[in-house]
């Protein structure tokens, strides 16, 4: 027999957020829609935003553990999403709900990814394991174990049944998903291996706990043994025509081992602004490239066609020319050979200054080289930037963003007006005041104040006070949504106001 307790007050729904930095932002494809909706995690919920529309179009109700990971399938019809529990939901967008549950990890769930035809999903957690899980069949089919720290990454390699996966140990492990165990692992750096990415299936850029960005080249091949069993090898090589005082000029210095006939050698390395990169992504069309730091700062490559790699190449060997003659006057115009080198195919561009720091955004390129980058802050905010790739001057625009809906800062002080109709809350840039509207809490007025610490709702609930940092007072009418009046009431912090 069990008992229900009857509580005199239980918790009411979340309001004032927007997104949470918990876990990134995606692109959802509705029907009839291309690009105007955004999913985001919101403590244990996510939530879809209309970019257009600056409106709230759905909540997927979650549990009592927060979201750390989600991602979408390949025809945007379920996304899974990952919690700090160790707990995988997989929820259909059409549907509003919860289809399916996977309990698989002792802790958090770091990473998702979802295979090509969206049948199989592997989860990484920091537990240091990897899980393939078979939606299809609703149940787990094995686990990878091998890294020692937790799981930054996984990708499942398109052409091969290979899963390749990242960690914090600073290795990169690619794993033959036929026969459940790792085939190679990829040492390369002694630095966090915290992101990367796959572009045109041969070249994989790592983002690490380090001022750069390592970039491969990936060569897979099948070969059959004598007992008839396929082997999968990688061959990581540097361009042909190099040798290695011309290596060390063009791309730094290299890593190179040997494993069963199997070799990889670094091919250079992508000078980043930050520290260390924690986020990269690639577009669908494998034209823009996007990293970021726990910066404000978002720094784009754009990925150069055969033309423009040509073109650059060209542009650097008469560069290169000049300067040889210059202190070689006998040297013949045709006399240099110079082999093309990883700047030849990226192009840095201007960086993007944000509002806050940088949690994730993704890119799309569209067929007349206009991307558009969405951003998830970590201020609790969405902007989303054009930018025109065909365009000298590659400064990106603002186009949309969400931020009305929520706090920039943490919020000091709550209060309830005398009817109970209406919140005000204060944080160090903004007040705002909240009223119940279908069900749910919607920021209708916003006034900006100088960094609160307490306040109050006076009779009438026309007019509050808000008592600051610096030791004034500020008078507001919330309906002319103005201040009245400034005083420099104390020397010290307004603490509390009645």
């Amino acid at each position: 027999m069990t008992t229900k307790q009857y509580l005199q007050f239980s918790r009411g729904p979340i309001f004032g957020i927007i997104a949470s930095a918990s876990g990134k932002i995606l692109q959802v494809n509705q029907r009839n829609n291309k690009d105007d909706f955004v999913a985001v995690p919101a403590c244990e919920n996510i939530l879809l935003w209309n970019l257009q529309t600056k409106e709230k179009h759905m909540v997927l109700n979650g549990e009592a553990s927060a979201v750390t990971s989600l991602v979408t399938d390949h025809n945007h019809r379920n996304i899974a999403v990952g919690y700090a529990n160790g707990m995988i939901r997989i929820f259909d967008l059409e549907l509003n709900n919860c289809i399916l549950s996977f309990i698989g990890h002792k802790s958090a769930v770091s990473c998702l990814a979802y295979e090509s035809e969206g049948s199989n999903l592997a989860s990484g957690g920091k537990d240091s394991e990897i899980v393939i899980w078979n939606v299809t069949d609703q149940a787990g089919l094995y686990r990878l174990k091998g890294h020692k720290g937790p799981i930054s990454k996984v990708h499942f390699f398109q052409q091969e049944n290979i899963l390749i996966s990242s960690s914090k140990d600073t290795y990169i492990k690619l794993w033959d998903l036929d026969t459940q165990h790792c085939f190679q692992t990829i040492v390369g750096t002694r630095h966090e291996i915290l992101d990367f990415v796959i572009i045109k299936g041969t070249r994989l850029i790592t983002g690490i706990n380090g001022e750069h960005l390592n970039v491969w080249d990936l060569l897979l091949s099948k070969e059959e043994s004598s007992n008839l069993n396929r082997s999968k090898r990688i061959r990581l090589e540097v361009p042909s025509g190099e040798d290695d005082s011309e290596a060390d000029n063009l791309h730094g210095d290299e890593s190179e081992a040997k494993n069963e006939g199997a070799t990889y050698v670094e091919v250079g390395k992508l000078a980043t602004l930050g520290n260390k990169t924690t986020f990269l992504f690639v577009d669908k069309t494998e034209r823009l490239l996007g990293c970021h730091a726990s910066t404000k700062v978002l720094q784009l490559f754009k990925i150069l066609n055969s033309k423009e790699k040509a073109k650059k190449f060209r542009k650097r060997q008469k560069k290169e020319l000049k300067e040889r003659r210059e202190t070689d006057e006998e040297m013949l115009p045709n006399s240099l050979e110079i082999d093309p080198a990883l700047v030849d195919e990226f192009q840095a561009l201007e960086p993007i200054q944000m509002s806050g720091k940088i949690d994730s955004f993704f890119i799309n390129v569209d067929e007349n080289d206009i991307a558009k980058i969405v951003v998830l802050l970590k201020n609790n905010s969405i902007c989303q930037y054009k930018l025109d790739l065909k365009m000298r001057d590659h400064s990106a625009m603002l186009c949309h963003n969400i931020m009305l809906p929520g706090h920039r800062s943490f919020v000091r002080s709550l209060n309830y007006s005398t009817d109970n109709s209406l919140i005000l809350s204060a944080s160090e840039e903004a007040v705002k005041i909240w009223k119940s509207y279908k069900d749910e809490e919607t920021c209708t007025h916003t006034l900006k104040c100088d960094s609160a610490l307490c306040s109050v709702l006076v009779t009438g609930n026309s007019h509050c006070i808000i008592g600051t940092k610096n030791g004034g007072l500020e008078i507001f009418d919330i309906n002319a949504r103005e201040m009245l009046e400034s005083v420099q009431a104390h020397e010290g912090s307004v603490k509390c106001i009645t």
